[in-house]
């Protein structure tokens, strides 16, 4: 939602959502459009595993 509202541009992502993708390790530099904000997303959930969701869940919570 944070891209979508700054035009894709992952430059200007506000400081809390730079952190999130800093500390989750999202590459969004191929991000331009919805299609491959989805496609990116996919990928990423895709590649985790058990333990490395449960830890990016808590990261997201604060936990």
């Amino acid at each position: 939602m944070q891209l979508l509202a700054q035009k894709w541009d992952a430059t200007k992502l506000n400081g809390y959502h730079e952190q999130l993708c800093r500390a989750a390790n999202l590459d969004l530099r191929d991000v331009k459009d919805a299609h491959t904000a989805l496609h990116a997303l996919t990928d990423y959930v895709s590649g985790m595993t058990d333990r490395y969701a449960v830890k990016v869940s808590k990261l997201v919570a604060g936990v």
